[in-house]
């Protein structure tokens, strides 16, 4: 039973604090005083993979990206040290494979959300870690972690905009308003806060004509004030039938 215990603390405790470090970096990197860690994310954000530019054929890595790893390992190498010279040989082996592994997941998931037609797009809750960390690029103050949101939420940066629910204050018809909506065209979602404020406080709801997400989000407009968080989906199947009941209701026209 001892046993037990000690391997379900060590495991808990070895994943707190190391997903700490990695909020901790990650924050560094948003920080300017912190020089080449800094810049080099920056260009992560701003460059290769700014708000309405989140896909690549293949992950895109800013020239600083090693920082980032550099960054992290001080904490990584003193919490073994710690494990070997404070536990029992067996579960300081344990802290070590952890922290390898939550090291790994971290900056393999990372490198995913990025790339367009990722193997794990099949599965929802990659889906939705990957919706989450587009909120971070659109809001860079939020949802500092990759997979695990434990410290975003005990320090107050998380967020995730789908579990809002704002006034819907506008739609705008589509371009081909008063014809049936095509269902290879795209709905796009912007949700926008007012000034001084981090909820949106509505959502502009619009149906573009776009080969792809990535452009139907950029024809939506990259540059509205206030823009907190953006959604993007096909027009078909369920999100059709709501596009064309909200349609209806506004402006009269739909399937």
């Amino acid at each position: 039973m001892i046993t037990v215990v000690l391997f379900a603390a060590a495991a808990l405790g070895t994943a707190f604090l190391v997903l700490g470090a990695g909020y901790l970096v990650h924050w560094l990197a948003h920080r300017p005083e912190t020089g080449a860690l800094y810049r080099g994310h920056m260009v992560h954000h701003t460059e290769l993979y700014p708000p309405g530019a989140f896909l690549s054929e293949r992950y895109l890595s800013p020239p600083a990206s090693k920082s980032f790893v550099l960054a992290f390992l001080p904490f990584a190498v003193s919490l073994v040290l710690a494990a070997f010279l404070m536990l029992p040989r067996w579960l300081a082996v344990l802290v070590t494979i952890e922290t390898a592994i939550i090291g790994w997941a971290s900056n393999y998931l990372h490198d995913a959300f990025h790339v367009q037609g990722f193997w794990l797009e099949r599965l929802q809750w990659f889906g939705r870690l990957r919706r989450l960390h587009v909120q971070h690029h659109d809001d860079m103050r939020t949802n500092l972690g990759i997979f695990l949101w434990l410290w975003d939420r005990l320090l107050g940066t998380f967020h995730d905009p789908e579990a809002v629910a704002p006034k819907l204050d506008a739609i705008a018809p589509p371009r081909w308003e008063g014809e049936p909506v095509p269902a290879h065209e795209f709905l796009v979602a912007v949700a926008v806060a007012p000034p001084s404020t981090t909820e949106p406080g509505h959502i502009l709801v619009s149906a573009v004509a776009a080969a792809d997400a990535e452009s139907a989000l950029r024809a939506c407009g990259e540059s509205t004030p206030g823009v907190i968080a953006r959604h993007v989906a096909p027009l078909e199947g369920e999100v059709l039938a709501l596009w064309n009941e909200l349609g209806r209701a506004a402006f009269g026209f739909g399937q």
